[in-house]
């Protein structure tokens, strides 16, 4: 399951991006934009700048 959505306010040019699905397998994901993670179900584990979080249900990381 993969759900997106995306909002854009032109007048402030605020951009957002919605994604829901599941993670089955470790993914590298490299990007400059700001992530704000909210773990429903599970554990994962998040890497930033070479230092690891487990994160586990109900868990939120910006």
């Amino acid at each position: 399951m993969k759900v997106y959505s995306t909002y854009r306010n032109k007048r402030t040019s605020l951009s957002l991006k919605q994604y829901a699905y599941y993670i089955t397998y470790y993914k590298y994901n490299w990007h400059r934009d700001v992530e704000l993670i909210m773990l429903l179900e599970g554990e994962i584990e998040v890497n930033i700048h070479g230092e690891s979080y487990v994160l586990k249900e109900g868990d939120l990381m910006l």
